[in-house]
């Protein structure tokens, strides 16, 4: 997370959203783990209610149970930096169904939706989408792009071209970290 995200986007507490009141704004409440301007580790919180998110790997986690929403998202194979060639004997002498082979399945197929006209040899149907994206995004100068759902941050990269600050916001920890 940018150090001065806060100063560019107001974030706001999810609890006291779901409230009757309107939604406070969240503060920076810690820093555990820095590198220069992006935060890695480290806490939000809502000063109106006192709720805190974690910030993980760089990323704000701001829904109302952030441990029952990693319990269903947990982080073991985004922090497995694993090369190809690792990864393959790992691999290797388990099931289809693993959670590592699952893993790796859906990161493949992901990517190469979001990024496949990058591929050796490209995967033909990933550049129209984004193509248009950037067409838009490169017509006009906005402050604010953001992408829901933007998974590994295909849409994200190339509404950047024509915004001043660009977020992407999904719920899997695991695509936002490769985004």
């Amino acid at each position: 997370m940018r150090a001065d995200l806060l100063t560019r986007v107001a974030l706001v507490c999810v609890a006291c959203r779901r409230g009757k009141d309107a939604a406070a704004p969240l503060r920076l409440a810690t820093v555990t783990e820095h590198a220069g301007d992006e935060i890695l580790q480290g806490l939000l919180a809502c000063e109106r209610c006192g709720h805190r998110y974690p910030i993980l790997h760089g990323i704000p986690v701001l829904v109302h149970d952030p441990a029952a929403w990693l319990a269903l998202n947990p982080a073991g194979p985004a922090d497995m930096s694993l090369t190809p060639e690792v990864a393959a004997v790992l691999l290797a002498p388990g099931r289809d169904d693993a959670p590592l082979a699952r893993w790796y399945e859906l990161l493949s197929t992901h990517l190469d939706a979001h990024w496949g006209d990058h591929a050796t040899p490209p995967v033909p149907h990933a550049a129209a989408l984004y193509d248009r994206i950037a067409a838009s995004a490169g017509a006009s100068r906005v402050p604010l792009a953001i992408e829901l759902g933007c998974g590994f941050g295909r849409g994200a990269y190339e509404l950047a071209a024509g915004a001043d600050l660009t977020l992407g916001i999904d719920l899997s920890i695991e695509t936002l970290r490769r985004a």
